[in-house]
């Protein structure tokens, strides 16, 4: 289709509102994560935060489907994202459809005498597609953004886009070089510009638009918009956090309980905050029970008594012994193939916690001769008793331990016995009651039960 070329001049819909305003966003951290934490009972937080106060004087996103506020000029936008891709957030842009006249879109007269920063969303439709995304073709179809010091009589040019990706500083007023149909530029995908505003721009009293001046057609060379800022210098601001901290960076804490960190920023205007959640974890404990002493052949009982739950991740070492039955947090029921002592550990993990590992020591022995005095070897003596209990070794030279246990395999006592010599223990801390007295070495073990009598 053969393209006329058309100047355009027309002004469209007046809207006579006010500017944006200021506007401050904070984030707080805890280790580098937002929203909610897990910690275990002893570590550390790192807080942070991210924000800033922007002083908006003009700040559209058009979500609402309208233009919003701070346009004096809109011309024949629309809002139902006509033309894919869509903008890079996914939400509702302003999209510049069909017109007999010009396209564009101008603010307000603004207060920028202190300077500001132009900032926004823009694409092309690609040359050649069906109307309403149609792009521009003609080197002069681009994108013009201008400002005006009497009221939008007249305009002085600031930023050009033109079609083929060029970036100029003036309108040009030649139509080449041209966008083939169907071809992609780097205005076709959605992008963002940013730039100061001019020293001649900055005053008391300017307004600014986005505009299309020339046009081959009213049915051709679209474009959209989106996320418009017109940004004035920073506001002083204050942060502070509810535990007292001041700044962005308030440094470690060591919460002992489930706790809110809460950061707050203000410019004097508008004050802001973000909230962290820390969940502290107790440090599971690795506490269990063994039976000890337990006869070759008889099974030891292992009971967790710790305050992990059934759901944590236990590491049981039985070191060497058959579980008979029993798993995760037990209990388990072990069996040992030899006499021996043997160390059964256990750490455990809940809730990303570590237990330190716990070691109970388990006595496997030989019962036979239980309740009996080993002829020309040991003789312990007297049963019952009150405070002592004597050892009598008469003849064996292995070196020897001697272990005194209660019923329940809590070892109460343990001492080396000397070769071919008496022992005398003092088991006046014992409690009334009966014991069990191990005598073990490398080739003989000896149990016998003892009954500790206290006088009334």
């Amino acid at each position: 289709i053969m393209k006329k070329l058309i100047f355009i001049i027309n002004i469209a819909v007046v809207c006579m509102t006010q500017a944006y305003g200021q506007q401050c966003t904070i984030t707080a951290y805890g280790n580098g994560a937002t929203d909610t934490i897990e910690i275990c009972q002893g570590e550390a937080v790192t807080l942070s935060a991210t924000g800033d106060c922007f002083n908006y004087i003009l700040y559209n996103n058009f979500n609402d489907g309208t233009p919003g506020t701070g346009w004096t000029a809109v011309s024949q936008a629309m809002f139902n994202n006509p033309c894919p891709p869509h903008s890079p957030d996914s939400t509702i842009y302003m999209w510049m459809g069909s017109t007999t006249t010009i396209r564009q879109i101008a603010t307000l007269d603004f207060d920028v005498s202190s300077g500001a920063i132009i900032d926004f969303e823009m694409r092309f439709a690609v040359s050649g597609e069906a109307s309403p995304c149609n792009g521009p073709e003609f080197y002069n179809e681009g994108l013009l953004i201008q400002y005006s010091l009497d009221g939008g009589m007249m305009w002085e040019d600031i930023k050009y886009y033109a079609p083929n990706g060029d970036s100029l500083t003036y309108m040009p007023t030649l139509t080449t070089p041209s966008v083939p149909h169907g071809q992609q530029t780097p205005f076709t995908v959605w992008n963002r510009r940013i730039f100061p505003i001019p020293p001649a721009a900055q005053t008391t009293s300017t307004r600014f638009r986005w505009a299309q001046p020339f046009s081959s057609d009213s049915e051709y060379a679209h474009w959209g918009l989106d996320n418009v800022k017109i940004i004035g210098p920073p506001p002083t601001t204050e942060t502070w956090w509810s535990h007292g901290a001041q700044g962005l960076t308030p440094g470690v804490v060591y919460p002992t309980s489930d706790t809110s960190f809460t950061a707050f920023i203000t410019d004097g205007v508008d004050t802001v905050s973000s909230s962290l959640f820390v969940i502290v974890h107790d440090i599971p404990t690795a506490d269990f029970t063994a039976t000890s002493p337990v006869c070759l052949g008889e099974l030891a009982n292992i009971t967790y008594t710790g305050t992990a739950s059934a759901s944590a991740d236990y590491a049981w070492d039985f070191d060497g012994g058959n579980i008979v039955s029993g798993t995760g947090q037990g209990p388990y029921e072990v069996l040992w193939d030899s006499i021996g002592t043997y160390d059964v550990s256990l750490s455990l993990e809940e809730n990303g916690c570590l237990s330190p590992v716990n070691t109970v020591s388990v006595d496997v022995i030989s019962c036979a001769g239980i309740e009996e005095t080993i002829p020309g070897y040991f003789q312990i003596y007297p049963n019952p008793t009150s405070d002592m209990l004597i050892i009598e070794n008469k003849q064996h030279s292995e070196n020897m331990q001697v272990k005194i246990y209660s019923l329940q395999g809590q070892r109460l006592m343990e001492k080396a016995l000397p070769v071919s010599s008496n022992t005398k223990l003092d088991i006046s801390s014992l409690s009334q009651g009966i014991y069990f007295v191990v005598i073990q070495g490398k080739k003989l073990h000896i149990v016998k039960k003892i009954a500790v009598q206290r006088d009334n």
